[in-house]
C-alpha cells in the first residue's frame, strides 16, 4: 500500500475519544481507519464476512454492509475498504454516507471530528484514559526509537511582530514576541521573549526526566526543572508562584498526591484562546498573558484519572489541542519507597530580567519534603519549609495518607516556629450510592491557629477554618449533561462566617459546548452567572462568554463573542465583539484577517470602540528553524515545528554493520512516507533529510519507489519514532543490496508432470549451513526474498515428498547472488521416481514453453524494455506474481524446445535479453499470477499489422478520474500539453497529453511535466485513434 501511515485523534462532537489512531491516507485523498478501535470507542459493531463488511451502530441499531471492492482503492466515485497484515480498514467515506455526515479530517493537525447523535463513545464515563488502540501479537513496526535529548540543538522559534496605531494615543506601539524551543546539555530548553512599549519580559526553562514522561506509577528516577519555574503547592504553606529557582523529585509528574489545586498551562504566542476540559467536561477558558502563555489556576482535580485538554485558538486559524494526564489518589507508595522533592525559588525575580511581576508576602523560599511507604496503602510525610519576606518564617510539617477502597485520606499538620499551627484534613473518592453515575467527591477542612504562611497569607481578620465540599457526575437521564456543586465555608476572627456556594452544569452538543455556572456569595447577598458556550454553524466556529446578575438588577458584567469565519489554506478572518460596562470604552467591535503562505503569516486587524476610538495593526508570524544539513535558515508557518523534528541519514550498508563508514554510499534523492509533512523533503548528497514530526509520534518508512535500484532493501522499513517540541531525533536507516531466487519444481511420475508443492527448500551458504528457507508453493513456485549478496547452493528437504526416493534433475551446482542485486530466476526442477527412471517416459506432447525474458521490479521497466525489442516481433506476455508483485516478461508460448530455443539464440542478440531461458509454461497458471498485458502497451508486427493512418501516439503524463483533479494553471502555462477525455472499462478519464507523433520512436516526452505534476513515475507512450481536445479548462 503505497500510502502515507498516520495516527490520528479523534474527536466525537467535541470530545477526544481515540488519542493515538492508526490508519492510512491514500494518493487520494481517503481516510482508511482501523475497525478495532471502532468497534471500542464509537460503538460502530464491524465484522468481516466473505469479503464484505457488515455494520451496525449501536445507539441507533443502524445496519449497513460494503463489499470489497479489489483494486480501487484510490476510485472517487465508490467508498472502500481494505486490509493489511494487522487489521482490517474502512473509508471514512462509509461512515458519512452511513450516518449522512460530513466528517472533518484536518491532514495538518492529523484529527479526525465527527459530529452526529448517532455515535456514542463506549468508553468508561468516569475518569480515565482514552481509549488507544489494542496491540496486535504482530508488532506494527519493525523497531521504537524513543525521544532523544541532544547536547545542543539549533533553535525552533515561533515569533510575531506586530505594529499598531491607536487613534487615541496618536502614536504607534510595536510588540515583538518570540517563542524558542531547543536543547541544551540534554535538557528540554524553552525561552520565552516580550517586548513592548512599557517593557521587557524573558522566561527561560530546562527540564529534564529520566523516564518516559507518560509512563505510570508513582516514582520515577528523576525530574527537575531548573530556571523561571512555578512553585509546588500544599494545603498548608506553599502557594503557586512563579520566579528563578530549581525543582527536584522522584515523584512521577503525571501523580499528585497533594489535595490541592494545581496550576495548568502551556506556552502560546500573544492573542491564543484556550480552553480547558477535565474528563471531556468543560472547565474555564483563558487568553495568553505577556509572558507568551496560557495559564489555568486553582484548577480542581478528583480521585483518580484526570484527563485534561487544552484546547488551543490562534489568532490567525490555528488549532491545537494538548493533553495531560492527572492521578490523584488512587496511587500510593508500596511498603518501603520512599519519595522527595527539593525546591528553591525566588518569586521577586526571573533569571533573565529585573523585579518579577508577582507581589506577594514572601519572596524567597525553601522547600523539602520526604515521604514514606509504611505499608501498600498508608503513607508517611515529613516536610521542611523556609520562607522569606515582610518576614522570615520556618515550618515543620507532618502527615498520613491512606488509600482503600472508599477512596484517599489525607491528614497533616504543620508548625510555624516561633508562632502558631495548622491543621488539614481531606478526602478524595467516588460513589454510586445515590444516582447509576458516580459522584465525585472532595471534602477539605483546614484549621489554623495564628497560623500565616504562603496558601494563608497575614489580613486584619485572620483566618480560623475553612471546609469546602465538591461533588461532580454526570446525568443518567441526559446524554454529555454533567454537573458539578461546591460548598465553602470561612471563619475569621471578629468577622462574620463567609459561605460561598457554586453549582454548575456542562453539555456537550453536536459541534460545541455549553458551560452555566452560579455563584452564590451569602456574606454580600450576591448571584453571579457565568456561561460560556461555543458552537460549529456550518464551517464558521462561534464562542461566546457572559457574566452578569439574573435576578434583582439584571445587570450585565461582562460580554464577550468571537466568530471564527470559514478558512481556506491562505485565508483566515476572525471577528469580535466585546461589552464591559467598567470600561472606559463600554463596546469594542475588532475584526482580523489573515493571508497565510508556505514562508509566514500576515495578519491585519482593525478595531473600533463606543468612544470613537480606533486602532489599526498590522502583524507577521511563523517559525524559524536551521537546517543543518543543507546550512538553510527555513521560514515556515506559525506552529508548524510544534513535536520536534527527525534528523534522518539513510546509506548503502555495504559491510552490514549498520554504521556508516567509509565504504558505505550515502542514498541521494530518497523520500519517506509516513507523515503528509515530507511529501517535498527528499536526501541531500550525503543521503541526509531533516523532516518535521508530529504530536503523537508517526511510522516512519523509506519509500522504496524513490530509490534509484529497485533492489535497495532497508534493514528496517518501518520506524516508530518521536521528538519533542525542540528536539531532534537521529534516526540511521542502513539500506542492503538484496536479491531475489526463484523457481518451480514439478514432480514426475506414470508419464505425467505436475507441480511439486509443500517441498522444503533451502539455500545453503559454502560451509553447508542454512541461510534462507521457503516451502514450494502449491503451483511448485518457490522464492526468497531479501537474499544477500554471496554464493549458495540449494538443497531440498523430505515433506510431502520422500525426496530421499527421487532423482533430481536440473539442481544447479551453484547460485551467485551479485552484489549489485538481482532476480535470480533458476531453472525448473524436476523430481522423478527412481523405480520410473528407466522404465517410463514422460508425455510432453501437450507441454508448452516460454523464453523468460526479463524481470522487473516497475512495470514501466518492462514497457520500455518490451518496446525496445519490437523489431524482434516476439509475441510478449507481462505477467505479475501478486505476492512479492514482480513483473515477469516473457515470450511464447512455444510447443516444442526447439522453437523456444530458437528464441532464445534470437534474444541473446539484443544485450538487454542477455540471460534469457526457456521455462515451462504452467508456471503461470495459478491464481498466484497475474497476466497483465491486456492493460498493457506492447508493441505490434510492423511486418504484418498496418499502421492506422488516422492513430497517432501520444505521451501520457497522468490520468485523473475527475476532472477537478487537474493542475489547471500548469496545463495553461505549458504549450506543448492538453487535457483530452477518454473511455476505459465503461467510465470516463481525463488525461495530459502531449504530441501527437508519427511512431514510437519519434515521441519526444518531457519528464519534467510528470515532476509539475506530482506523478511518481515518468510518461508513457500510448496510441489513440481518435482523441477531441478540452478546450474549456474550468467546464
Amino acid at each position: 500500500m503505497d500510502d502515507d501511515f498516520v495516527i490520528v485523534n479523534v474527536k466525537l462532537n467535541g470530545r477526544s475519544v481515540i488519542s493515538d489512531l492508526e490508519g492510512y491516507y491514500t494518493q487520494s485523498g481517503r481516510l482508511l481507519l482501523p475497525i478495532s478501535p471502532l468497534n471500542n470507542a464509537l460503538g460502530i459493531d464491524l465484522q468481516v464476512e466473505n469479503k464484505q463488511i457488515n455494520g451496525v451502530i449501536r445507539k441507533s441499531e443502524l445496519i449497513f454492509t460494503i463489499s470489497k471492492l479489489e483494486n480501487k482503492v484510490d476510485s472517487d466515485e465508490q467508498p472502500v475498504w481494505t486490509e493489511d497484515d494487522f487489521d482490517h480498514y474502512i473509508d471514512l467515506q462509509v461512515i458519512n454516507s452511513v450516518l449522512n455526515i460530513d466528517a472533518d479530517f484536518d491532514y495538518a493537525l492529523m484529527q479526525l471530528s465527527l459530529t452526529t447523535n448517532q455515535l456514542e463513545s463506549t468508553q468508561n464515563k468516569n475518569s480515565q484514559l482514552p481509549m488507544v488502540r489494542s496491540r496486535l501479537l504482530t508488532p506494527e513496526f519493525d523497531i521504537e526509537i524513543t525521544d532523544q535529548f541532544q547536547n545542543i540543538t539549533y533553535p525552533v522559534t515561533d515569533y510575531s511582530l506586530t505594529s499598531s496605531y491607536l487613534s487615541r494615543l496618536e502614536k504607534s506601539k510595536n510588540l515583538l514576541t518570540l517563542n524558542s524551543y531547543f536543547d541544551a546539555f540534554e535538557h528540554q530548553a524553552q525561552f520565552r521573549f516580550n517586548q513592548n512599549e512599557t517593557g521587557t519580559n524573558q522566561f527561560i526553562k530546562l527540564t529534564k526526566s529520566y523516564e518516559d514522561s507518560n509512563q505510570e506509577g508513582l516514582i520515577t528516577q528523576l525530574h527537575y526543572e531548573l530556571g523561571d519555574i512555578q512553585s509546588q503547592r500544599d494545603p498548608l504553606i506553599m502557594n503557586f508562584s512563579q520566579g528563578r529557582g530549581v525543582y527536584l523529585s522522584n515523584i512521577n509528574p503525571n501523580t499528585s498526591q497533594s489535595f490541592s489545586t494545581i496550576t495548568i498551562e502551556e506556552a502560546t504566542l500573544p492573542g491564543w484562546l484556550a480552553e480547558l476540559y477535565r474528563n471531556g467536561q468543560f472547565v474555564a477558558s483563558s487568553e495568553s498573558t505577556d509572558e507568551n502563555i496560557v495559564r489555568f489556576e486553582d484548577v480542581e482535580t478528583f480521585y483518580g484519572n484526570n484527563i485534561f485538554e487544552i484546547r488551543l485558538y490562534g489568532p490567525q486559524g490555528e488549532q491545537l489541542t494538548k493533553t495531560r494526564k492527572i492521578s490523584v489518589g488512587n496511587t500510593a507508595l508500596a511498603k518501603g519507597q520512599m519519595s522527595y522533592q527539593l525546591e528553591l525559588l525566588d518569586s521577586t525575580r526571573n533569571l533573565l530580567n529585573g523585579q518579577s511581576n508577582n507581589a506577594a508576602s514572601f519572596g524567597k523560599s525553601i522547600s523539602g519534603s520526604v515521604s514514606y511507604g509504611l505499608s501498600d496503602n498508608l503513607t508517611y510525610d515529613m516536610g521542611l519549609n523556609y520562607l522569606t519576606g515582610d518576614e522570615d518564617s520556618r515550618y515543620l510539617s507532618t502527615g498520613l495518607q491512606s488509600n482503600s477502597e472508599l477512596g484517599s485520606f489525607k491528614f497533616v499538620g504543620a508548625k510555624q516556629v516561633e508562632f502558631g499551627s495548622a491543621y488539614f484534613a481531606g478526602y478524595r473518592g467516588e460513589t454510586s450510592l445515590f444516582t447509576e453515575e458516580n459522584i465525585n467527591i472532595n471534602f477539605e477542612y483546614s484549621h489554623l491557629n495564628q497560623f500565616n504562611s504562603a496558601v494563608f497569607l497575614k489580613q486584619n481578620y485572620p483566618l480560623k477554618s475553612r471546609a469546602s465540599l465538591s461533588l461532580n457526575s454526570r446525568f443518567s437521564q441526559f446524554d454529555n449533561l454533567s454537573w458539578n456543586l461546591r460548598f465553602l465555608n470561612e471563619k475569621r476572627e471578629q468577622k462574620e462566617t463567609r459561605q460561598f456556594t457554586q453549582f454548575g452544569l456542562n453539555a456537550s452538543y453536536l459541534g460545541g459546548n455549553w458551560s452555566s455556572r452560579f455563584q452564590y456569595d451569602k456574606l454580600e447577598d450576591e448571584l453571579i452567572n457565568q456561561s460560556y458556550w461555543s458552537m460549529d454553524l456550518g464551517k464558521w466556529h462561534w464562542t461566546n462568554s457572559v457574566d452578569w446578575k439574573p435576578f434583582e438588577d439584571k445587570e450585565l458584567l461582562n460580554y464577550r463573542s468571537s466568530l471564527r469565519w470559514p478558512q481556506t489554506s491562505q485565508m483566515f478572518n476572525q471577528t469580535q465583539l466585546s461589552y464591559n460596562p467598567r470600561s472606559a470604552a463600554k463596546v469594542v467591535l475588532g475584526h482580523q484577517y489573515t493571508y497565510r503562505n508556505d514562508v509566514f503569516n500576515i495578519s491585519l486587524t482593525g478595531q473600533y470602540d463606543s468612544e470613537d476610538e480606533w486602532l489599526v495593526s498590522l502583524g507577521i508570524s511563523g517559525t524559524i528553524s536551521f537546517d543543518q544539513f543543507n546550512n538553510n535558515i527555513n521560514f515556515l508557518p506559525p506552529r508548524s515545528l510544534s513535536s520536534g523534528q527527525l534528523a534522518v541519514e539513510t546509506f548503502v550498508d555495504k559491510n552490514n554493520n549498520g554504521v556508516f563508514d567509509t565504504q558505505d554510499q550515502p542514498i541521494a534523492d530518497a523520500s519517506f512516507t509516513g507523515n503528509y509533512l515530507w511529501k517535498e523533503h527528499r536526501t541531500n548528497s550525503n543521503g541526509q533529510v531533516l523532516l518535521p514530526s508530529s504530536t503523537g509520534g508517526q511510522i516512519l518508512s523509506l519509500d522504496l519507489m524513490s530509490l534509484s535500484n529497485p533492489y535497495y532493501q532497508p534493514v528496517d522499513n518501518r520506524i516508530k519514532v518521536s521528538s519533542h517540541r525542540g528536539g531532534v531525533t537521529n534516526i540511521k536507516i542502513p539500506v542492503n543490496i538484496v536479491n531475489e531466487v526463484e523457481g518451480t519444481l514439478y514432480y514426475t511420475t506414470n508419464n505425467k508432470t505436475k507441480p511439486a508443492s509443500g517441498v522444503s527448500v533451502l539455500l545453503l551458504d559454502n560451509e553447508g549451513n542454512i541461510q534462507y528457507e521457503t516451502i514450494s508453493e502449491y503451483d511448485g513456485y518457490y522464492f526468497f526474498p531479501r537474499v544477500q549478496a554471496g554464493e549458495y547452493s540449494i538443497k531440498l528437504e523430505q515433506n510431502q515428498f520422500a525426496v530421499d526416493n527421487l532423482i533430481t534433475k536440473n539442481l544447479p551446482e551453484k547460485i551467485v547472488a551479485p552484489e549489485y542485486g538481482d532476480t535470480v530466476i533458476l531453472r525448473d526442477i524436476v523430481l522423478q521416481d527412481k523405480t520410473q527412471l528407466l522404465t517410463q517416459h514422460t508425455d510432453t506432447s501437450k507441454a508448452q514453453y516460454f523464453v523468460q525474458l526479463g524481470v522487473f521490479k516497475k512495470r514501466l521497466s518492462a514497457n520500455i524494455v518490451a518496446h525496445s525489442i519490437q523489431a524482434l516481433n516476439f509475441p510478449l506476455q507481462l505477467y505479475q506474481h501478486l505476492n512479492h508483485e514482480n513483473y515477469y516478461l516473457v515470450a511464447g508460448p512455444y510447443k516444442t524446445k526447439q522453437k523456444a530455443q530458437s528464441v532464445i539464440n534470437q534474444a541473446y542478440s539484443e544485450p538487454v535479453l542477455f540471460g534469457s531461458f526457456m521455462i515451462d509454461a504452467r508456471k503461470y497458471d495459478s491464481v498466484n499470477w497475474q497476466r497483465i498485458d491486456i492493460n498493457f502497451e506492447l508493441p505490434t508486427n510492423p511486418k504484418t499489422q498496418a499502421k492506422p493512418k488516422t492513430a497517432h501516439y501520444y505521451c501520457q503524463y497522468a490520468l485523473y478520474a475527475k476532472r477537478s483533479s487537474v493542475n489547471v494553471p500548469l496545463i495553461e502555462s505549458n504549450k506543448n500539453i492538453f487535457l483530452s477525455e477518454i473511455s476505459k472499462q465503461g467510465k470516463r478519464y481525463t488525461v495530459v497529453l502531449s504530441g501527437p507523433f508519427e511512431s514510437i520512436g519519434k515521441a519526444e516526452c518531457d519528464t519534467k511535466i510528470s515532476t509539475a505534476l506530482n506523478e511518481k513515475s515518468g510518461p508513457i507512450i500510448k496510441r489513440y485513434k481518435e482523441l477531441n481536445k478540452i478546450t474549456d479548462l474550468f467546464d
